[in-house]
């Protein structure tokens, strides 16, 4: 009775954790009564596999898989991966515990299964830390480097070679140092387990930073030619309404001779000067009015009070995509700061040459709460967080290109929020 018992908690704080574990990490994909089913007949083959030590381990690879692709429909990479390590944990950590407990891995006695029981409580507590200190949701979509599948090899050969190593211990007794010699060779290849599971959630990380960033990037190129078009469109019609002035003024010139009082008046009205809302010019560079006339708009719609002060400033060393991704940044940034606000709305631009060879941007606003941040980056606060919030970082690489620098500052008395660029003109 106490045989059969330790038996089934131990392969039940084998299965649990588990399923737990994928669960957290994939988010629960399975619906009304096909997960517990699924569970409970992966915990039986368990049960069954655990009268085959060590190769019971080896047999949950692929009732791991299985799981991982019909339930939780990922990629078959990541089924490899995940079952392959899932496999590998519990098998190293039974390689530290049954060589200490001094018995071998073939679940004929008490002791054996006590020591397989524990394996699982060890197994079960390393789950929980994990699930604990990573927050994680992965998709079939999500990027994972060169390297992803391969690195499934490691789990798969430290699992074939520890359970090769507990067949051996079951047919000959290899000593109380052949014992310790497995035992500290599965400790090993546990904390290699380990290191390879950060590794893989570290360049995961990075690999989504990297297409947040280039969705980014991709934003403020659309943007810059939405610009582009805007500006040449209102060109166009410029010309449009010119020639349309002058061929009424024609035609005016033509019933000036007739008694047509009331054509005149009303060609009069048409060719007086149009009434399109121009952009306003706020320096000698047009890119830079267009981005601050809009922003200005913008302003005046959400009652925020703007003041543009641009002295001097030679923008003719910047290309039109650095200076698009700079300016256009900080001033949309800005914006969205002083819309939140609930009291005073208030938005400064300062554009000035210091020392001849600097050219310094300066975007000040109200802000009622200082911004999220993540060391020197700022984070957004935007529902959308995967393509949102590396704004920051796309000026502070701009700048970068011209030896210049990008400052973000927050002063919580005043709540006023500061960005400053410094860029530097070429020699």
């Amino acid at each position: 009775m106490t045989e059969a018992l330790l038996l089934v908690l131990g392969a039940t704080l084998h299965v649990i954790p588990s399923w737990i574990f994928m669960d957290h990490t994939f988010h629960k994909k399975h619906t009304g009564a096909t997960g517990p089913i699924v569970l409970l007949g992966s915990w039986g083959v368990f049960i069954v596999c655990m009268f085959t030590l060590p190769a019971g381990y080896v047999v949950c690879f692929p009732v791991y898989l299985i799981l991982l692709f019909l339930l939780f429909k990922l990629n078959w990479k990541q089924a490899v991966f995940y079952a392959s390590l899932l496999t590998a944990l519990p098998t190293a950590i039974a390689g530290i515990v049954f060589p200490l407990a001094g018995c071998i891995f073939d679940g004929s006695t008490t002791q054996s299964l006590g020591a397989f029981a524990g394996s699982g409580a060890i197994y079960a507590l390393l789950i929980a830390l994990l699930c604990w200190l990573t927050d994680r949701y992965e998709t079939p979509d999500t990027p994972h480097g060169h390297l992803f599948l391969p690195a499934s090899l490691v789990p798969l050969g430290t699992a074939a070679l520890l359970c090769g190593w507990m067949g051996v211990t079951i047919r000959r007794d290899i000593g109380e140092n052949g014992r310790i010699l497995l035992a500290c060779t599965a400790l090993i290849l546990f904390g290699i387990l380990l290191l390879l599971l950060f590794a893989v959630w570290q360049n995961t990380d990075q690999a989504f930073a990297a297409q947040a960033l280039r969705a980014q990037v991709r934003k403020n190129a659309v943007d810059h030619d939405i610009l582009r078009e805007s500006r040449e469109q209102q060109e166009r019609a410029a010309i449009l309404v010119h020639d349309i002035r002058r061929n009424l003024s024609a035609i005016a010139a033509l019933a000036e001779g007739s008694e047509n009082e009331e054509i005149l008046r009303y060609i009069s009205s048409i060719t007086q000067p149009d009434r399109l809302h121009p952009v306003r010019q706020y320096s000698g560079n047009r890119l830079v009015n267009d981005i601050v006339t809009r922003c200005c708009e913008r302003c005046e719609n959400s009652g925020i009070r703007a003041e543009i002060d641009i002295r001097n400033a030679d923008f003719t060393f910047l290309s039109d995509s650095d200076l698009t991704a700079i300016l256009d940044n900080l001033l949309e940034n800005a914006c969205e700061a002083a819309e939140k606000c609930r009291e005073e709305r208030w938005l400064r631009l300062q554009v000035a040459e210091r020392n001849v060879r600097y050219l310094v941007i300066k975007v000040e606003n109200s802000a009622s709460k200082p911004p999220m941040s993540t060391g020197e980056d700022l984070q957004s606060s935007k529902q959308d967080a995967t393509v949102h919030g590396y704004g920051t970082k796309i000026i502070r690489r701009a700048a970068q290109r011209y030896n210049g620098e990008a400052r973000f500052t927050y002063d919580d008395e005043l709540r006023l929020f500061s960005a400053i660029v410094i860029l530097q003109h070429p020699l």
